[in-house]
């Protein structure tokens, strides 16, 4: 059996790089992430691993580490039970299930073989940033980088998913702890400036992406911040959160004349929505036609659901025509509904529901008990962070339906909950910087 000091090694290793490519390599986050799960299985494999634990059982039955397990199992127990009931077999809608699936052993494992948390996992997302930022200019030129002109993304990535992801790790990257309190005042002032360009960079690359998928968290990124960073109440909270957006609103508006147009256009097309009468093939009006479409075909079939294209001969269905275009009702066959729920709803009916709500409404309710029994855990505090991020950009897309953007859910809640789970337990703590 390989020596376990290079397993260990080698699983972080690979988690350390996995965010890296993300944005610019196609399969990196992927691959990476799958090879993190094939350490872990070798690694528990080896009982040399669980030499500092009774039991490899003692680990999962934690209450919090087996409902963390169970919601990663419910993606693919819905994909399952949808098509039981459906009679139908179609492997394909497994593969982001599956990527859920694969975070367990990693979950496992990290605990089997490390009893504090990993502060070097915390430079993960601001070198992502960086190297996202450098590299840009130098990716081919195909696929959506064409697709859209005038759009920043990369070959392989839709402009609605790089803009948000871009956004996300922005932001975490200048709340997670590169430095510590008994660090020279060079250093930290060296750190707070590498976050500074770090969220400059992200920032931009959002921008210039022309996507508004995300930008809905961050009012309520700003109320966290301020409650847990200055321990402001609500009512300030909510003052600050409305200054700050207030301000960041100002200056894009005046910075970024495109995010400006699609803002104004975003607001024109919301209030011409007719909800009784022909709408026009616009994204807003298309957006809220996806939602009603989704609703009404989950009504039809809320127990087996219709899988990906099964509803292609009740799309014409007469109270769908009364505001829903050809167009639009065709569009739902090829690029899904824009929204994570209703995808869900529709693909695997209340049991995808479900799982929908498991793998967001778990993480969430642990983070926050985290944060609420020890007020300066900072990572409970990304993980909320995290997890508003994802919730609010499920509103407009699918955020978990690709297998590279379902690793990427997967990978941040493994991590996260990871660095939590021992960092509450007690090793040493660090400052907001």
């Amino acid at each position: 059996m390989m020596n376990i000091t290079v397993l260990k090694n080698g699983l972080i290793m690979a988690l350390a790089l996995a965010p890296l490519g993300i944005l610019t390599i196609k399969h990196w986050m992927d691959g990476l992430f799958i090879l993190s799960s094939f350490i872990s299985i070798v690694i528990l494999i080896s009982r040399r691993a669980l030499k500092d634990h009774a039991n490899l059982f003692d680990i999962v039955r934690e209450p919090w580490v087996l409902a963390i397990c169970l919601a990663m199992t419910a993606p693919f127990l819905a994909v399952l039970i949808s098509q039981a009931i459906r009679q139908e077999f179609e492997i394909s809608y497994f593969d982001s299930p599956a990527r859920f699936l694969s975070a367990i052993p990693i979950i496992v494992a990290l605990l089997a073989t490390h009893k504090n948390h990993i502060a070097k996992l915390n430079y993960i997302f601001s070198v992502t940033v960086l190297f996202t930022f450098v590299v840009m200019p130098f990716l081919p030129h195909s696929g959506w980088s064409v697709a859209q002109p005038g759009r920043m993304t990369s070959y392989f990535v839709d402009p609605l998913t790089f803009g948000r992801i871009s956004l996300e790790l922005a932001v975490i990257s200048i709340f997670l702890p590169l430095s510590s309190a008994e660090d020279a005042r060079y250093k930290r002032l060296l750190v707070a400036l590498v976050k500074v360009c770090v969220l400059v960079c992200g920032l931009i690359l959002s921008i210039r992406s022309g996507s508004r998928t995300g930008w809905l968290a961050l009012p309520f990124i700003t109320l966290l911040s301020g409650m847990y960073f200055f321990r402001v109440s609500w009512a300030k909270g909510i003052l600050l959160s409305l200054i700050v957006m207030g301000a960041l609103g100002y200056a894009t508006m005046h910075v970024d004349t495109t995010m400006n147009r699609r803002f104004e256009l975003a607001l024109q097309e919301f209030k011409a929505y007719q909800w009784n009468a022909m709408n026009q093939d616009e994204s807003i009006p298309m957006r809220i036609s996806f939602l009603r479409i989704g609703i009404d075909l989950f009504e039809l079939k809320p127990i087996a659901g219709w899988g990906d294209r099964g509803f292609k001969e009740y799309i014409n269905d007469e109270k769908m025509k009364v505001y829903s275009s050809a167009f639009t009702r065709h569009y739902v066959l090829t690029a899904g509904f824009h929204n994570e729920l209703i995808t869900n709803m529709v693909r695997s009916g209340v049991w995808g529901m479900l799982s929908t709500l498991l793998i967001f409404l778990v993480p969430l309710l642990y983070f926050s008990m985290q944060w609420a029994r020890r007020k300066r855990n900072i990572y409970a505090f990304c993980g909320i962070c995290f997890i508003v991020f994802e919730a609010a950009s499920g509103m407009s897309t699918e955020v978990t339906n690709l297998k590279f953007t379902a690793a990427y859910y997967a990978y941040n809640i493994v991590w996260l909950f990871f660095q939590s789970y021992r960092y509450d337990q007690g090793s040493n703590d660090f400052s907001s910087c």
